[in-house]
């Protein structure tokens, strides 16, 4: 290798006067939201779109022109700026072929100035004639709470993608209004559906048919949309009153999109009215319910309903309430052992209340009917404790009393002009636990517990005296009888549910057509029949027992088609220690209604069957005072009305009255 060289200088003289010319902005064909876009090298643009720049010739300018050979030549549009620049502006559909087709080409740019003077350049472009694709918007709860409608803040997904160039701005927004989005591809919005969209500077709160609008857009300005739209809707979460009574102030629903101050939803329970909004916000909303009893415009149990700009959470799963209206019937005499009927007494008819109430240090019984007070004995000084009532046939009721003398039975009229004993006689000078039912023919049987042994005698019937020690239904050889519970059959049959304390057991025994008692048999075997047995018999001859059971602490229910069939349990309420002083009735349905105790809550307590399960609820006046639970019994009456009367008596020394207002209110 030698290792010569050669150089060479050549001199460039720029003329100072020859014409120049720029690239500057691109605009979309259609996208007005894509315009004056920087235009520069490797850029994506639309073949149909609008190009500018700028041309700059101390001489003038006479003419700019494009082209994508750099042989055939088409005019542009120039408009003269302040000297010596001059803006032109072309439409790529102006090009001698027409738009640009998709790749990629290059544009050159012809000067021209006005003594012929020529200056071309050029700039490479992308062209991309095709829109983005988009999937969605998919709008999607948070909360699980799987509602057909939308509450709170939802999430809205989707995809995004271009074939030929890449998505430059994925836009969502919900009745025209944006919502901050992350994500292209795969693309995501929060939206807080109490906040937007707004009207009138407010948030709309609840509407149906919002539009949910997808826009993509790709690096050219092409755009594709997806739309959907949606219903936004109050939703309830909770009540702070599940159990509540007419006339109770203060109650909370929590939720979404409920309401906002100073714009209040309405409400109601199972379609009827609440009585007023005392405050409302998109998340809260608290009411007072009408005191009126009966209610009007269909106020009772029921899923409660919210209705805000329109629209309503009807159609969520059911938030509940169980509506009560509570009376105080005694409020004197400290009542404890309630009992009641109904007594239909040829005209309107009317619940009779039974209750011992201590006065001067003696207790005494009295009977009630909802008005007026009658002390039941006519004199003074004998100890009552305990009494059942039934009603007898005509006008009159029995009642039977434990005393400290042993079980009373009487017999006096439910007209309140003064008490008229007919019959008074004393039944067991031992007996303790008792009840009493009366059949079609006026005959009242009574079961009591007297010695260890269960026994039933009948009282009123002329053609069937009753014997002089009453009959031993249960008892020889054990203890059995406490806690005993009795009613007739349509056959004017007896049957009883009672404590064996021997075999720590629920009992259950019958008197045969025969007019033998039946062998008792068992129908819960584990420390069941303690604190108080209900049993009603349906239409059918179906047995229904409510009661409870020590070992589980549970209130139990037990059903059997007829006498001799097996019986059926199922557990009622299993909330702590619950299902003291039990009670039991059926409706027209044949379908049982228990008042009871609940022992660890200090609170009275009801249960339904529905659909084959059953319901509970404290009962509204856990809002007031606790049940006593030392001296207490239940009753459970079903009344001219149809409606459940739970009666029961609390530690604040009254007797009081639930009336449960069912989701079908009965007719007057």
């Amino acid at each position: 290798m030698a290792g010569n060289t050669y150089t060479r200088e050549i001199v460039v003289t720029q003329d100072p006067t020859a014409p120049a010319g720029i690239f500057t902005e691109y605009d979309h064909p259609t996208n007005t939201a894509f315009q004056n876009r920087p235009l520069f090298p490797g850029r994506f643009i639309n073949g149909e779109g609008v190009i500018r720049g700028l041309a700059t010739g101390s001489l003038g300018i006479k003419s700019v022109e494009l082209s994508t050979d750099n042989a055939t030549w088409a005019p542009a549009t120039i408009s003269a700026l302040a000297a010596p620049e001059w803006e032109w502006e072309f439409d790529l559909p102006n090009l001698p072929d027409g738009g640009l087709p998709e790749g990629q080409h290059i544009l050159y740019l012809k000067v021209t100035d006005a003594v012929e003077a020529t200056n071309t350049i050029s700039i490479v472009v992308e062209v991309d004639n095709t829109d983005p694709e988009v999937t969605g918007p998919v709008v999607s709860l948070l909360d699980g709470s799987g509602t057909d409608y939308f509450h709170g803040t939802v999430s809205v997904t989707g995809t995004a993608g271009d074939g030929e160039s890449e998505v430059a701005s994925v836009v969502v927004t919900v009745d025209d209004q944006p919502l901050p989005v992350s994500g292209s591809a795969f693309y995501e919005a929060d939206w807080d559906t109490q906040s937007l969209p707004t009207s009138g500077g407010q948030p709309v709160i609840a509407k149906d048919e919002i539009v949910v609008r997808t826009v993509v857009t790709d690096a050219a300005g092409n755009t594709a949309e997806d739309r959907l739209e949606v219903d936004v809707r109050p939703f309830i979460t909770s009540v702070s009153r599940p159990s509540a009574y007419l006339g109770e102030t203060g109650i909370t629903i929590s939720g979404n999109n409920l309401g906002r101050a100073g714009a209040p939803p309405a409400v109601t329970v199972n379609g009827g009215p609440v009585a007023a909004i005392a405050a409302a916000s998109s998340n809260s909303v608290s009411f007072t319910l009408p005191a009126t009893f009966p209610p009007v415009g269909g106020l009772s149990s029921g899923p409660v309903v919210v209705t805000f700009n329109g629209v309503s959470n009807a159609e969520q799963d059911p938030v509940k309430m169980d509506l009560f209206h509570l009376t105080t019937v005694a409020d004197d005499r400290s009542p404890v052992y309630p009992d009641a009927v109904w007594h239909d007494n040829g005209s309107a008819g009317k619940l009779i209340y039974a209750y011992a109430g201590q006065q001067q240090n003696d207790r005494y019984v009295y009977f009630h009917d909802g008005m007026t007070r009658r002390q039941l004995e006519t004199a003074g000084g004998a100890r009552f404790a305990y009494t059942r009532v039934a009603a007898h046939d005509g006008s009159d009721l029995v009642f039977v009393t434990r005393s400290r003398d042993g079980l009373v039975i009487r017999s006096t009229t439910d007209d309140f002009a003064g008490v008229d004993p007919i019959v008074t006689e004393t039944l067991s000078a031992t007996a303790t636990y008792h009840d009493i039912a009366v059949d079609s023919a006026g005959v009242a049987h009574i079961a009591y517990y007297d010695g260890g042994e269960l026994r039933h005698r009948q009282w009123g019937g002329a053609a069937d005296p009753p014997p002089t020690a009453g009959i031993v239904v249960d008892g020889a050889g054990s203890d059995a009888g406490m806690w005993v519970a009795i009613t007739v059959d349509s056959s004017d049959r007896p049957h009883v549910v009672y404590h064996d304390a021997t075999m720590n057991s629920l009992r259950y025994s019958y008197r045969t057509e025969a007019g033998t008692w039946a062998a008792p048999r068992t129908v819960d075997a584990d420390a069941a029949g303690t604190f108080g047995n209900g049993i009603a018999i349906d239409a059918t001859g179906g047995i229904h027992v409510s009661y409870y059971n020590g070992d589980s602490g549970n209130l139990m229910y037990a059903e059997a088609t007829g006498p001799t069939a097996a019986f059926d349990t199922q557990i009622v309420d299993s909330q702590g220690i619950t299902g003291w002083f039990s009670s039991i009735a059926l409706d027209a349905d044949n379908s049982p209604h228990i008042t009871y105790a609940s022992f660890s809550a200090l609170k009275p307590k009801y249960a339904r069957l529905s659909n084959g399960s059953f319901v509970t609820a404290t009962i509204a006046e856990s809002a007031l005072y606790d049940i006593n639970n030392n001296s207490n019994s239940t009753a459970t009456v079903i009344d001219g009305a149809s409606r459940v009367n739970m009666i029961y008596t609390t530690t604040d020394g009254k007797l009081r009255r639930a009336v449960y207002l069912p989701e079908t209110l009965p007719e007057e």
